[in-house]
């Protein structure tokens, strides 16, 4: 170190920068240390509440007025295959050139049908039910259709 760095450094005005950053040192520590006992705070009543066991809300699900001709064509088309059919099965059946795999998971999440292995599916006990009424509003709309030409 040369002479001048010396002089500088211990020139006036030098050990009240010292102080001053010393100072914002300890400011800043004390804000840090605020800062995480709310957090530890917020931490724990977000545990509190998960142990509660209160259910979550239940996203709103739109009423439907039953089975959509989609579904009807999906359920019958498994109705005349007990042993199940596959994803591709499914689709050509029902004769539809779009993909039916999120169709079918969605029809075995709700349990209208079943799951019998990897891209696998059949009417279940509940679901043979759905089929049978999904096969009758579809012949009522056939003869609503025959009816009104």
């Amino acid at each position: 170190m040369d002479a001048d760095t010396i002089t500088q450094e211990t020139g006036p005005g030098w050990r009240e920068l010292i102080e001053h950053l010393h100072e914002q040192i300890q400011a800043g520590r004390e804000r840090e240390a605020v800062l995480l006992r709310l957090l530890e705070m917020d931490r724990q009543a977000l545990l509190h509440l998960s142990r509660t066991g209160r259910p979550r809300p239940a996203a709103a699900v739109a009423a439907s007025r039953g089975p959509s001709a989609l579904h009807a064509q999906i359920l019958a088309a498994l109705a005349a295959h007990p042993a199940g059919l596959t994803c591709a099965q499914v689709e050509a059946a029902v004769g539809t050139g779009q993909p039916l795999g999120n169709v079918l998971d969605g029809l075995a999440r709700r349990k209208h049908i079943k799951r019998l292995g990897k891209g696998v599916f059949a009417l279940g006990d509940d679901a043979s039910r759905t089929a049978e009424g999904a096969q009758r509003k579809e012949d009522s709309d056939d003869e609503q259709q025959t009816h009104s030409q």
